[in-house]
């Protein structure tokens, strides 16, 4: 479960990060105001096999719903796994039961912080040559970041024509996460419909992880847990089981 859970933080940091500009404009980077494309991400540490996903990707006016397949490499299962991503909040879920769960964006001033960071770092990346990437011209940039206290190594190929990127790899605490683009369709018509989340149970990570940080603060010690929320936790447990093939 362990891997798994930095499968999904990294996942959800290369699929938003990618195109990030700002906190204003998360997707600032893409060119087009609607488009799909897919992608490759792969997630490599010195200890164990590396994890991999390909993806769907749509996108349209700041929002973006990624839709892929990922492979457990210690039992050889597949899983499905939507992620929608508003500007506002992360829904991830499993499309096949519609359970999963919510996640807020940029709350608070760590969050703003982190943003500006990044921001100041890809303004102050260095071109460091040229490539062709899935028959697209691109010049190379490369910059590190440190975001809350990790530094972040990141190597980005950048469209000569537009500036969408076609590929990026990021190494942070051991890890090296690669997302790789094909099959780009910019202006592609993505209906509102791949947006909509009505009709998924979701669990609210930011109040459960909120409720119980409120406890402890009243308490000033652990909080013993509730039967709610020992209900909201063993039911966030389920979901991520089932996404991850666990």
């Amino acid at each position: 479960m362990k891997k798994s859970a930095v499968f999904l933080l990294c996942l959800a940091f290369s699929v938003s990060m990618l195109h990030a500009s700002s906190k204003d404009d998360m997707f600032g980077h893409i060119p087009f105001k609607s488009g799909s494309w897919k992608t490759k991400t792969t997630i490599t540490d010195k200890n164990s096999k590396p994890m991999s996903m390909e993806q769907s990707v749509y996108y349209k006016n700041g929002k973006m719903r990624t839709e892929g397949e990922r492979k457990d490499p210690s039992t050889g299962k597949t899983s499905k796994f939507a992620t929608i991503i508003d500007g506002n909040n992360m829904y991830s879920f499993d499309p096949s039961t519609k359970k999963g769960m919510k996640m807020k964006f940029k709350e608070g001033a760590s969050d703003e912080a982190g943003d500006l960071a990044y921001s100041k770092c890809r303004k102050a990346a260095s071109k460091s040559g040229s490539a062709k990437i899935n028959g697209v011209n691109c010049d190379i940039y490369k910059y590190t970041c440190n975001l809350s206290g990790s530094d972040v190594s990141v190597t980005e190929w950048r469209s000569k024509k537009d500036g969408f990127i076609m590929k990026s790899e990021s190494l942070s605490g051991g890890y090296k996460t690669a997302v790789e683009v094909t099959e780009v369709k910019a202006g592609a018509s993505v209906p509102d419909s791949m947006f909509a989340t009505k009709g998924l149970e979701l669990v609210d990570m930011d109040n459960m992880m909120g409720g119980a940080m409120m406890k402890q603060g009243a308490s000033k010690k652990p909080a013993a847990s509730s039967d709610d929320d020992d209900e909201d936790v063993q039911k966030a447990m389920e979901m991520f089981k089932g996404m991850f093939g666990q």
